[in-house]
């Protein structure tokens, strides 16, 4: 089912589009950096010897590497998709894999559902610079970005305190469920209030560079984790780090932009690639074209613009 386009230039209720977007975005930062004063308490709960204390990284490690190499795939899944479906998604998978962590019985568990959580909070991050694009003005699109990005610093300096009173009030499992209430009020603020976005591409999402990136990140994550433990000079430490720099390298490659077409596309000159199209917001310059920029590519792409 196709969403109803609206036009991608100026929202007339775009500040609270974008307070709902952030209700919603708030928590992956905040759980992000709450679970890290957790591990103690972890250690105790799941009764790990010393040795395996760098099996408890992992539940941050998972749940970071997982939104690192999901984060430009899951751009252009919004723009297949719609940015309101993708959006609303991610938030749901984030609040249901915040009760299977607080449900979690093994460390096992938790980390499986953390890289779960870390999908949820990977579709939220990628999507909310293309929603901004897609709401603002080009005059204003440089202060909603930087809103964005202050929100999402004052939930990674938030989450420690908050989650340490959680944790200290009401035990580990808290710092979960309180994703539960927060969750509730943003899916439904931002079901009441964002636009229903139609789908900008069709070309199909990069899955292998995706792939790659985490097996590149994975692996050496792990090799770093691990290397005090099995030894920086062992066969398993050696084949990690082969492994990462191997998926590095592939991914590079895989990521090498196309020859771009020598034709102007304004008279400055500046060229996009094969496709071409006006741009909708500015008269007389080109937009890059939304089959093969991710809208988290092109949020970043978009420079920040003072009246007059």
């Amino acid at each position: 089912m196709v969403e109803s386009a609206e036009p991608l230039c100026s929202h007339p209720n775009r500040r609270r589009i974008q307070a709902a977007m952030l209700s919603l975005l708030f928590m992956a930062p905040l759980d992000a950096s709450a679970v890290n004063i957790l591990f103690p308490v972890l250690q105790r709960e799941f009764n790990l010897p010393i040795e395996r204390l760098g099996d408890i990284a992992w539940v941050s490690v998972s749940y970071l590497t997982v939104i690192a190499g999901l984060m430009l795939p899951m751009g252009r899944l919004g723009d297949l998709w719609g940015f309101r479906r993708m959006y609303l998604g991610g938030g749901a998978l984030f609040v249901a894999a915040s009760v299977l962590c607080a449900l979690a019985s093994g460390l096992g568990w938790l980390i499986a559902a953390r890289a779960l959580q870390g999908v949820g909070a990977c579709m939220m991050m990628a999507l909310s610079p293309g929603i901004t694009t897609a709401i603002f003005p080009a005059n204003e699109r440089g202060r909603a970005m930087g809103i964005v990005a202050m929100t999402v610093a004052l939930g990674s300096i938030a989450g420690p305190s908050v989650g340490g009173l959680v944790a200290e009030a009401f035990g580990w499992r808290a710092v979960f469920l309180m994703n539960l209430p927060v969750g509730a009020f943003g899916l439904y603020f931002c079901g009441r209030t964002l636009p229903a976005l139609a789908p900008t591409a069709r070309a199909r999402p990069d899955l292998p560079g995706g792939a790659l990136a985490v097996v590149a990140l994975g692996a050496l994550l792990l090799a770093v984790t691990e290397g005090n433990a099995w030894g920086w000079t062992s066969m398993p430490i050696l084949g990690l780090l082969a492994l990462a720099a191997g998926a590095g390298l592939a991914l590079a490659a895989h990521g090498r932009p196309r020859r771009c077409s020598t034709r102007p596309c304004c008279a400055g000159g500046c060229s996009w690639g094969r496709t071409w199209r006006p741009s909708p917001t500015t008269p007389g310059r080109c937009a890059p074209p939304s089959s093969s920029r991710s809208s988290f590519r092109r949020g970043l792409a978009s420079p920040p613009r003072t009246p007059g």
